[in-house]
């Protein structure tokens, strides 16, 4: 079950979408459709805070969602250069897309350019450096893992690779970690239907029959959320789980987990 609630502070979080799926398809697969659901309601929002689980390198080129900010970290560079912190990672490799050109670190040309589509879909661009430049650099250790060959680098077409390392750089800011705490309340809407309605027990079999009820329970939750809101109840705060309140006790905080 997939939902999209507001995130205003001073009003009701209200579901305003919910999108049941089979448990097999990715949760990127409704990045798209969700946003759509959205703004056929007149309920646009101008930030779309989801999860890592969610964008991916076509979802965060801005003509995805015109008018929508999918604001959600997306995954890191998947090379050991970056986690290593040494070598050289895929910023060092300038690319030329006017000439369809690609260099090395060391500033050596490759003009090998096949863009294809990768097993899972995906449109890829495969540069594979010179076997024999490459072999004899004194720098191939940092750039390649690769122990027979020469370093390949897989690019996605110049929007999407444009559009991931804006949003690699701008996830390393304060102004998004700012923008992104406000998606922490669908965490507790999730938390509410689990545990005070049910939401992950299925009563019925089959997509149309179970989607019918994850319905029923956003409109359950609306209507519970909106009661307590025209009550002015407070929102409830976020509790520590037990081991942050055992390191609060004691004047202590834990460690960051890397």
């Amino acid at each position: 079950m997939h939902l999209t609630a507001t995130g205003d502070p001073d009003g009701p979080h209200l579901i305003t979408a919910g999108q049941t799926t089979p448990a097999p398809p990715a949760d990127g697969a409704v990045t798209e459709t969700v946003p759509q659901a959205v703004a056929a309601r007149d309920l646009r929002p101008a930030d779309h805070g989801v999860d890592r689980a969610y964008p991916d390198a076509d979802s965060v080129v801005p003509s995805h969602a015109p008018g929508i900010d999918l604001l959600g970290p997306v995954q890191r560079a998947p090379r050991w250069h970056a986690p290593a912190g040494q070598g050289f990672d895929r910023t060092a490799c300038p690319i030329d897309w006017a000439q369809q050109q690609g260099r090395c670190p060391q500033g050596q040309p490759r003009r090998v350019w096949s863009p294809r589509h990768a097993t899972e879909g995906n449109a890829v661009i495969p540069i594979p450096f010179d076997r024999g430049t490459c072999g004899s650099c004194g720098e191939r250790r940092v750039g390649t893992q690769a122990a027979p060959g020469p370093r390949t680098r897989n690019l996605r077409p110049q929007a999407q690779h444009e559009a991931l390392h804006a949003a690699r750089t701008r996830q390393e800011t304060k102004e998004f970690t700012q923008r992104y705490k406000r998606r922490a309340g669908i965490e507790g809407t999730i938390s509410q239907g689990v545990h005070g309605f049910d939401l992950r027990y299925a009563r019925y079999r089959g997509l149309a029959q179970t989607a019918l009820q994850p319905s029923f329970v956003a409109l359950a939750i609306n209507r519970t959320r909106l009661i307590a809101w025209l009550a002015e109840r407070p929102k409830a705060q976020p509790r520590p789980s037990r081991f942050a309140a055992a390191f609060q006790h004691a004047g202590m905080s834990p460690l960051p987990v890397s």
